[in-house]
Protein backbone atom coordinates (compact mmCIF):
# COMPACT_ATOMS: atom_id res chain seq x y z
CA UNK A 1 0.00 0.00 0.00
CA UNK A 2 3.00 2.61 0.57
CA UNK A 3 3.96 1.92 -2.55
CA UNK A 4 0.92 2.77 -4.40
CA UNK A 5 0.31 5.58 -2.37
CA UNK A 6 3.90 6.95 -2.90
CA UNK A 7 3.57 7.22 -6.18
CA UNK A 8 0.03 8.75 -6.89
CA UNK A 9 0.23 11.87 -8.55
CA UNK A 10 -3.73 11.97 -8.49
CA UNK A 11 -4.87 13.87 -5.41
CA UNK A 12 -8.12 12.37 -5.48
CA UNK A 13 -6.44 8.89 -5.64
CA UNK A 14 -4.16 9.81 -2.42
CA UNK A 15 -8.07 10.13 -0.31
CA UNK A 16 -8.97 6.89 -1.27
CA UNK A 17 -6.04 5.14 -0.18
CA UNK A 18 -6.22 7.29 3.20
CA UNK A 19 -9.65 5.15 3.19
CA UNK A 20 -7.85 2.07 2.85
CA UNK A 21 -5.29 2.61 5.59
CA UNK A 22 -7.88 3.65 8.04
CA UNK A 23 -9.71 0.30 7.55
CA UNK A 24 -6.38 -1.29 7.84
CA UNK A 25 -6.16 0.34 10.90
CA UNK A 26 -3.77 2.68 10.07
CA UNK A 27 -5.42 6.20 11.65
CA UNK A 28 -1.85 8.19 11.47
CA UNK A 29 -0.74 7.15 7.81
CA UNK A 30 -4.80 7.62 6.74
CA UNK A 31 -4.15 11.12 8.80
CA UNK A 32 -1.07 12.07 6.84
CA UNK A 33 -2.07 10.90 3.21
CA UNK A 34 -5.32 12.53 3.48
CA UNK A 35 -3.35 15.88 4.92
CA UNK A 36 -1.29 15.73 1.70
CA UNK A 37 -4.51 15.48 -0.85
CA UNK A 38 -6.06 18.73 1.13
CA UNK A 39 -2.34 20.57 0.63
CA UNK A 40 -3.22 19.83 -2.99
CA UNK A 41 -6.23 19.53 -3.86
CA UNK A 42 -7.62 22.01 -6.70
CA UNK A 43 -10.48 20.34 -8.83
CA UNK A 44 -13.85 19.64 -8.09
CA UNK A 45 -13.63 16.39 -8.79
CA UNK A 46 -10.91 16.33 -6.04
CA UNK A 47 -12.54 18.04 -3.24
CA UNK A 48 -15.72 15.49 -3.47
CA UNK A 49 -13.00 12.75 -2.77
CA UNK A 50 -11.19 15.01 0.10
CA UNK A 51 -14.91 15.43 1.50
CA UNK A 52 -15.19 11.48 1.15
CA UNK A 53 -12.32 10.75 3.01
CA UNK A 54 -12.91 13.24 5.85
CA UNK A 55 -15.70 12.01 6.45
CA UNK A 56 -14.59 8.30 6.39
CA UNK A 57 -11.33 8.70 7.83
CA UNK A 58 -11.48 11.40 10.56
CA UNK A 59 -15.86 11.29 10.88
CA UNK A 60 -15.76 15.19 10.80
CA UNK A 61 -18.60 16.11 9.52
CA UNK A 62 -17.69 20.32 9.31
CA UNK A 63 -14.88 19.53 7.46
CA UNK A 64 -16.59 17.20 4.67
CA UNK A 65 -19.29 19.95 4.21
CA UNK A 66 -16.33 22.35 4.07
CA UNK A 67 -14.55 20.62 1.16
CA UNK A 68 -17.99 19.82 -0.76
CA UNK A 69 -18.45 23.74 -0.43
CA UNK A 70 -15.41 24.05 -2.47
CA UNK A 71 -16.42 21.49 -4.54
CA UNK A 72 -19.74 23.17 -5.15
CA UNK A 73 -17.39 26.26 -6.59
CA UNK A 74 -15.20 24.05 -8.51
CA UNK A 75 -18.38 22.14 -10.52
CA UNK A 76 -20.26 23.66 -13.10
CA UNK A 77 -21.58 21.52 -15.56
CA UNK A 78 -24.96 19.55 -14.68
CA UNK A 79 -23.40 15.63 -14.34
CA UNK A 80 -20.72 16.72 -11.86
CA UNK A 81 -23.17 18.63 -9.94
CA UNK A 82 -25.66 15.55 -9.56
CA UNK A 83 -22.74 13.38 -8.77
CA UNK A 84 -21.57 15.88 -5.96
CA UNK A 85 -25.43 16.12 -5.21
CA UNK A 86 -25.07 11.94 -4.26
CA UNK A 87 -21.71 12.60 -2.67
CA UNK A 88 -23.20 14.85 -0.35
CA UNK A 89 -26.72 13.01 0.63
CA UNK A 90 -23.98 10.64 1.86
CA UNK A 91 -23.11 12.54 4.42
CA UNK A 92 -25.27 11.94 7.36
CA UNK A 93 -27.57 15.43 7.14
CA UNK A 94 -25.59 17.61 5.51
CA UNK A 95 -26.65 21.36 6.00
CA UNK A 96 -29.75 22.68 4.47
CA UNK A 97 -27.78 25.69 3.22
CA UNK A 98 -25.43 23.61 1.38
CA UNK A 99 -28.03 21.40 0.00
CA UNK A 100 -29.98 24.63 -0.85
CA UNK A 101 -26.81 25.67 -3.34
CA UNK A 102 -26.28 22.77 -4.44
CA UNK A 103 -30.20 23.03 -5.55
CA UNK A 104 -30.16 26.08 -6.75
CA UNK A 105 -26.53 25.81 -8.96
CA UNK A 106 -28.10 22.76 -10.77
CA UNK A 107 -31.00 24.05 -11.15
CA UNK A 108 -29.70 26.62 -13.68
CA UNK A 109 -28.44 23.98 -15.40
CA UNK A 110 -31.42 22.26 -15.81
CA UNK A 111 -31.89 23.60 -19.95
CA UNK A 112 -30.13 20.77 -21.13
CA UNK A 113 -32.96 17.71 -21.68
CA UNK A 114 -33.30 15.26 -19.40
CA UNK A 115 -31.35 17.09 -16.72
CA UNK A 116 -34.72 17.54 -14.78
CA UNK A 117 -35.47 13.37 -15.16
CA UNK A 118 -31.51 12.83 -14.31
CA UNK A 119 -32.03 15.47 -10.62
CA UNK A 120 -35.45 12.89 -10.18
CA UNK A 121 -33.85 9.50 -10.69
CA UNK A 122 -30.40 10.52 -8.61
CA UNK A 123 -33.13 11.28 -5.36
CA UNK A 124 -34.82 8.56 -6.10
CA UNK A 125 -32.19 6.15 -5.81
CA UNK A 126 -30.70 8.05 -2.62
CA UNK A 127 -34.28 7.94 -0.80
CA UNK A 128 -34.66 4.80 -2.18
CA UNK A 129 -30.98 2.94 -0.96
CA UNK A 130 -31.83 5.39 3.07
CA UNK A 131 -35.16 4.78 2.95
CA UNK A 132 -37.52 7.52 4.39
CA UNK A 133 -36.73 8.23 7.82
CA UNK A 134 -37.87 11.07 9.21
CA UNK A 135 -33.71 11.68 10.66
CA UNK A 136 -32.62 12.23 6.44
CA UNK A 137 -34.86 15.29 6.30
CA UNK A 138 -34.07 17.05 9.63
CA UNK A 139 -32.57 20.60 9.25
CA UNK A 140 -29.53 21.14 9.35
CA UNK A 141 -27.38 23.73 10.76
Amino acid sequence: MDRVAGRLPVHKDLAACAIVYKALGEQGRAEELLQTAEDYCMSGEEQIALAEAKFKVLGDKAAAVGAYEKALKETSNLDPLIDLAKNVMSVNRPTMRLRKRLLEKASRKFHRAGGVQQAAAASAEHLTGQGLRRGNFQQGS
